[in-house]
């Protein structure tokens, strides 16, 4: 059963063992799983070490979700926007003129439809009230997502050039909303939402193509968080120098590169496949967010879903404590420290219970838990350094 655990103000959400009542560590735990109920303090943010994670390390956030073949099922090729709304996931053919397929969560397609005057949609986005198209031309389209008909269009400016991609920020431009925008190689656009029934827009601000460095985006999803907003972007250009064609990038809210990627063609095994169209959003059935998207195959074109991170947590980054890795974690959990010596590790559950310690060599700065037998739920590690200080860190086990 789902259970939200209130941890300091943040919230998680997660799978747990209801043994003992949905909370902690199996019977066949580790040592010192006595009755101590002492829980050591709480931050009150949780803090995940995410500074460059290798490219394609395995990591829960990036656990795929849902892999749908899409081509066998609607008998259409080259699909390339999506977008997930009314419990519904719409894919676009990029090459067929007002042509949208409509399939249910699971991925079991529903219908062709029609949107007239729609034209070649590439991406889509929404605001909440109306889906937003970009075509590759300098026309966005409004679309009612419930009947799927055009409203009307939106032009941006020359210097933004064509609108292949476009995703929404709720939050731009004073809370009056903002859509960003671009094509394969070209500036990232801050354009403002039209006022009404408006027929054209203004540029914000925009991230130059010399400081995201990216080429080939084709899709790209943003994530409103705040100070740690990120754009991820789906890119034909492998930004590491790869020879994939299919790499989702993360960008940090500055629009630079975090070294964060994803090669899309080897975790799904489309080895030629392209980047599509990329979306951001809660899915029934799956905690958290999910970073969905299209890969364009030739014959055997997929929708895919990745796990993007566990609701709630905070990333944060400190000079000194305990950093875990990955988080969530299946088997094994890396810890390091750094500023002090550690000599002893301890971790406890949601429930108050000591589940393991190990001793820590005080010349070495990292240490991996073995988290055989642990039941799936929330935990805290604490680190004893040689001044007798405790330092913390909590960790989702899957």
């Amino acid at each position: 059963m789902r259970k939200r655990i209130i941890f300091g103000g943040v919230f998680l959400i997660s799978l747990l063992n209801t043994s003992f009542s949905g909370f902690g560590q199996s019977g066949s735990a580790n040592t010192n799983q006595g009755s101590e109920k002492y829980f050591p303090e709480t931050d009150s943010e949780l803090y995940i070490n995410t500074t460059n994670p290798p490219h394609n390390s395995i990591q829960a956030q990036w656990d795929i979700r849902f892999q749908f073949d899409l081509e066998s099922q609607t008998g259409l090729a080259s699909p390339a926007g999506v977008y997930y709304i009314n419990g519904k996931f719409l894919v676009s053919k990029w090459n067929g003129a007002d042509t949208v397929s409509v399939f249910d969560s699971l991925g079991v397609f529903i219908e062709n439809k029609k949107i007239t005057g729609a034209g070649a949609i590439r991406s889509f986005t929404s605001d909440g009230t109306f889906l937003y198209s970009g075509i590759n031309s300098n026309a966005v389209q409004v679309i009612n997502p419930v009947t799927l008909t055009k409203v009307r269009q939106f032009t941006v400016p020359a210097s933004v050039g064509t609108v292949r991609w476009i995703t929404y920020n709720p939050t731009g431009n004073g809370g009056l909303g903002t859509f960003y925008v671009g094509n394969f190689g070209t500036n990232i656009f801050q354009i403002r939402k039209p006022v009404g029934s408006g027929t054209s827009t203004t540029v914000l601000n925009n991230i130059p193509l010399a400081s995201h460095g990216l080429g080939g985006m084709y899709g790209m999803a943003y994530e409103n968080n705040g100070p740690d907003s990120k754009y991820w972007v789906y890119c034909q250009t492998d930004p590491s120098g790869g020879a994939s064609t299919a790499v989702i990038a993360e960008l940090d809210s500055t629009g630079a590169q975090t070294g964060v990627t994803r090669d899309t063609n080897a975790d799904l095994g489309t080895d030629a496949g392209l980047a599509g169209g990329l979306g951001l959003g809660s899915i029934p059935g799956y905690s958290g967010l999910t970073l969905y998207g299209v890969i364009q195959n030739g014959g055997s074109s997929i929708l895919f879903g990745y796990e993007r991170t566990a609701v709630g947590i905070k990333r944060k980054f400190i000079t000194e404590g305990l950093f875990v890795f990955p988080n969530p974690a299946k088997s094994v959990l890396n810890v390091s420290w750094s500023k002090v010596p550690v000599s002893q590790i301890e971790v406890w559950n949601s429930v108050g219970q000591k589940v393991l310690v190990e001793q820590v060599g005080l010349s070495t700065t990292d240490h991996a838990l073995k988290l055989d037998g642990f039941a799936p739920g929330v935990y805290r590690v604490v680190g004893y350094t040689t001044e007798g200080k405790k330092i913390t860190q909590s960790f989702v086990k899957d």
